[in-house]
């Protein structure tokens, strides 16, 4: 397989990466004994963007067209050319821009948690550098991976964040990585020992107490779409519904989000879930199909979240079976303790692991590249959904020591 930025001679032409293939090959190919040069993807690129391509160039005089023919002449070209395109690509990468990297920021938790990003961090890591983040955006983890990037000779970082709900921790990335000069009202500060969001583990800074942004020598663009808006999220949904039922007409399935202390923001939850969970309905009429969020930090609201939780649960599991499926990044988060007692079945996913993370994460990071203006390392096979803001793009001067 080959995958090239571009390459052309003459009126030769080979088109963006494709994925299965070179394409858009011109019609009229003329290998006339001329200086070939093919471009490769640049090792780096300066703030205005412009190219410093690899000095490759490869020249045949008039001898050797009049001693090899015309035929095996255009054949060696084709040749020469292919090996040039193949060669042109990071090692053990398939090709693209060679200072486009990937900043993927996760929450973190055990073994499991992270060995399941990883899994599905790793077909993005053949096309460009990727670096994974761990923690609420926190200062520490985000400086080593804008640092591992940049010493791999990137400069144009796409930071995808790999959360349920687009607006977690925004505002205190973008200030942490310099979209923003404007430092959140408040800054979540996560001790990293913790992998549960408790009052032990969290304290909010204020004022003084907040962290300087990081230094940071790349340009930055950052996603702002969470899974909750993702049809792909759906669709894996669906697979874990169709993997636990057994006859849909005497059964109810219960999905269950973390949400927000937001009223109006869990609504927001609640209605993307439901949106989501309208796609059951190809596997039959269930019972009932509902939606729920534990608002998990929230003492409060948690508490009238459980109740109508387990209510539902004791009702539908008198007259079938309840399906329980939990709508999170990774694994059954609190919801065995929540839910002790009652007699439901689950196979405790979350959405990872799941081939539709990777492509999800590609998309926005194909979206991130295109909204920015650069090349993009990854093939544009179809429409992604909206990732990142325009705004969300920074250039900062500073530089990492």
């Amino acid at each position: 397989m080959l995958n090239t930025e571009w390459a052309s001679f003459g009126t030769l032409q080979i088109g963006k990466e494709c994925g299965t293939g070179l394409h858009g090959w011109s019609r009229d190919v003329d290998l006339g004994p001329v200086l070939f040069q093919y471009g490769a993807p640049a090792k780096t690129r300066d703030r205005n963007g412009s190219k410093n391509a690899l000095p490759v160039g490869i020249a045949f005089g008039r001898e050797f067209e009049l001693a090899m023919g015309v035929v095996m002449r255009r054949w060696v070209w084709m040749g020469v050319l292919l090996m040039g395109v193949g060669a042109a690509g990071s090692p053990g990468r398939a090709g693209g821009s060679r200072d486009a990297g990937l900043l993927i920021m996760a929450h973190g938790g055990d073994e499991p948690w992270n060995r399941a990003v990883k899994e599905a961090v790793a077909p993005l890591e053949k096309v460009c550098p990727v670096v994974v983040a761990y923690g609420m955006a926190q200062r520490e983890p985000l400086r080593k991976g804008i640092r591992q990037l940049e010493e791999q000779g990137v400069r144009k970082i796409a930071v995808v964040r790999l959360f349920m709900d687009g607006r977690s921790f925004l505002s205190q990335t973008e200030y942490l990585l310099g979209v923003s000069d404007q430092p959140p009202p408040f800054f979540l500060h996560h001790d990293h020992h913790h992998h549960k969001m408790t009052r032990d583990a969290v304290r909010l800074l204020r004022g003084s107490e907040i962290p300087p942004p990081i230094d940071v020598e790349s340009q930055v663009i950052l996603s702002d779409a969470g899974l909750l808006d993702s049809r792909l999220a759906g669709d894996v949904l669906l697979d874990r519904v169709r993997a636990l039922s057994e006859s849909p007409a005497a059964e109810s399935v219960l999905v269950i989000g973390h949400g927000v202390g937001s009223d109006a923001r869990d609504r927001y939850w609640k209605d993307r879930m439901q949106s989501l969970a309208r796609g059951l309905k190809v596997l039959g009429p269930f019972r009932e199909v509902r939606v729920e969020t534990l608002r998990e930090d929230w003492e409060d609201k948690r508490r009238l979240a459980e109740e109508r939780i387990r209510s539902f649960v004791s009702k539908q599991s008198r007259q079938g079976r309840v399906l329980v499926v939990p709508f999170r990044v990774f694994g059954f988060g609190p919801y065995d303790e929540v839910l002790e007692g009652l007699d439901y079945s689950a196979d405790r996913k979350g959405l990872l692991p799941h081939p539709n993370v990777t492509e999800w994460l590609r998309e926005q990071a194909r979206d991130c590249f295109s909204r920015a203006g650069w090349a993009s390392p990854f093939p544009s096979i179809h429409s992604a959904n909206s990732c990142c803001s325009g705004s969300a793009l920074a250039r900062a001067p500073s530089s990492i020591r």
